[in-house]
Order: structure tokens, then sequence, then C-alpha cells
């Protein structure tokens, strides 16, 4: 007699930080016994990319984008958290499925009301070293509470939370040898390949400090290099022409699912300190300079760099934006030891 498959819910929405988590989690959970999902995300373009090249049985997009404006639209952001809890509710209802696993982002909220209304468990993951605002508002709700970082537990109510390892989409087969992974990516073996990640939406300041400090190096440093570059969508075919204006051989791409070769590949990464990409880096064990970033409303990077760097100090050299000029000689000693590293 074939088991009926069970729904599960999953909710995430406006990062690849978020997102990609919760699809490893529900491949997990199909991996385990027959199951469909239910995803419900943000309507944003990421969101869509992302989530539209997955095998999801129900994706549901609410908007929310009032939540993450100013206090002046807040009756409005009400009237759009009201719907958007409508809307949960009538898909929840309609598929009642056993848990609600949420991976962070203010669309959780109307998932998470909804759910808790009807009395569905609620696992809310908390990935940043410091709780995210949606995090700590479904964490009342919730009857499982997971943790990345120890230095969060005690910012949770102790009877729901746990520490667990971050669902990266990653296993061991995803691993191989250096030269291998070149070999995939046609990348000469003479090169020194530097990793630069943006994040899923990539970073604007990345892309232009990158690419200015790349100008002042020595031409035989640059020509030893090749770059991989997680530039994302808004420059991308400016950095292209840059690249092959002054002779650096890249790779430049927006976003890319399967970049498992690229980590192998690099002899240096330059990142920002999202939380997946740090537990990638140290998957992989790959030797990295963070440059959080940091804006008027979210620090969190800053947070998630220096607990990781107190960590694994011999993997990560955390550097401020602010500071990125001041200290260039020392990231140029970076690029050197690369070089000098691969050489050997």
């Amino acid at each position: 007699m074939n088991e009926s498959p069970r729904w599960l819910c999953f909710v995430a929405g406006k990062s690849g930080g978020h997102i990609v988590p919760a699809l490893h989690l529900a491949n997990v959970a199909r991996a385990e016994a027959p199951t469909k999902i239910m995803f419900f995300s943000t309507d944003t373009d990421l969101d869509r990319t992302i989530l539209g090249k997955q095998t999801i049985d129900q994706h549901i997009t609410l908007s929310c984008s009032l939540l993450y404006r100013s206090i002046f639209v807040r009756p409005l952001a009400l009237i759009q958290l009201g719907y958007a809890c409508l809307k949960s509710l009538y898909y929840l209802i309609r598929h009642r499925p056993e848990s609600i696993v949420s991976t962070g982002g203010l669309v959780s909220v109307p998932v998470v009301l909804a759910g808790w209304a009807l009395r569905i468990p609620i696992t809310v993951y908390n990935l940043d070293a410091v709780p995210g605002k949606a995090a700590r508002f479904t964490a009342q709700f919730a009857s499982k509470v997971y943790v990345c970082f120890d230095v969060v537990r005690p910012l949770f109510p102790a009877r729901t939370i746990k520490r667990v390892d971050y669902p990266h989409r990653f296993t061991a087969a995803d691993k191989q040898p250096m030269e291998a992974a070149r070999a995939t990516l046609n990348i000469p073996n003479h090169a020194c390949v530097i990793l630069i990640l943006g994040g899923s939406q990539g970073s604007a300041f990345l892309n232009t400090w990158f690419t200015n400090y790349l100008e002042t190096l020595k031409p035989e440093i640059r020509s030893n290099l090749y770059v991989i570059h997680q530039a994302g969508n808004r420059t991308i075919d400016e950095l292209k022409a840059w690249y092959t204006k002054h002779n650096v051989a890249a790779d430049v791409f927006a976003y890319r699912d399967k970049i498992a070769p690229a980590y192998c590949a690099a002899d240096f990464v330059i990142a920002r300190a999202g939380a997946g990409t740090l537990f990638e880096l140290l998957f992989f064990k790959k030797q990295a300079l963070i440059i959080p970033l940091e804006t008027k409303s979210t620090d969190h990077q800053l947070d998630n760099a220096y607990a990781m760097a107190a960590l694994h100090p011999q993997l990560f050299t955390v550097i401020r934006q602010i500071d990125c000029t001041q200290k260039a000689d020392v990231i140029t000693h970076m690029f050197e030891h690369a070089l000098q590293a691969h050489k050997s």
C-alpha cells in the first residue's frame, strides 16, 4: 500500500541566505519520507529566480514590501500584513501541513501567525549571530527554535532552543580536488583564483572596491589572477567590460546555484558575511577576507563575521568597509601570500 505524502510548509524570503537553507531542509525532508512542499516567499525577482529553478509543489508569494519601509507607511503595512495573513490561512487550511519551518525574513510573520492560529507546529531557524527581527517575533509562537551560533542562545526562550549545524546546501560529494574543479571551470592551472562573493543580490561596494583595488596591483600580479565574481544583476555587463579592458581573466555572473566548483577552485575568497557564505567557506576550508555589509538599517553581518573569525581565526580575516582603503597594504599582503601558496 502506497503511503500518501505529507505536506510540509517552508517560509523564507528576500535573501538567498534565507531561501537556500530552507530549500536544503525541504530536500532533506523529501529524502526521509514522501513529502509535498509548500513554500511561501516574497514576490521579488530574486525569490522568483531562486525558487523558479526548484521542484516545489505549491509556491505562494506574499507582498510584504511595506513591512520593510519606514514608520510613516505603517497603517498601510498593517493592511498588507492582514491580507498576507488571510492568504496564508487559505493555503494552510487547504494543504494542512504537518509543520511550518521558517528560516528568516519578514515574510515569515504572516505565515507563522496563521499557522499558530491553526495550531500547526512551528520551527524557527535563527541563522545569524544576532537575532533577526522576524526571528525574535516568530520565536514567541514556535515549538522549536534552532540557532547556529551559541552567542544567541540566551536571547531566546530556553525551553524551545537548540544549537544545530547551519543547514547549508553542500555534502562531502561536492568537495573535489582543486585541479579537478579548475578543469570543470576551464581555468588554467597557473592562475591564482580569487572568488568574489557579494551575496545572492551582489554587492555594489565589493564590485567597485575590488576593481579599483586591482588597478593598484602590479601588472605581473594581475596577469596571474583568475577572478570568479558573483556580482548580482545590476552591473554585470560593466564588470565584464572592465575585466576585458584590463586584461584580467574572469568569470562574472549574477547568481549561480552550482557554485561548489568555484569554492573548490579558489585560492582565496573575498566575501560579505551572510551566515550562509561563512558556513560554506568553513565547509570548504577556504581562507577568506570578510568585508561585512553595514547599512543604517542593519549591521548583523558584522556580528556574523566577528563571531566566525573568533572561532576560526586561521580562515577568516575581517576588515570593515570603512577601513578597506586604510588597510590596503594588509590586503595586498594577503594577495601575495595567496599567490605564493598557489605557486608552491
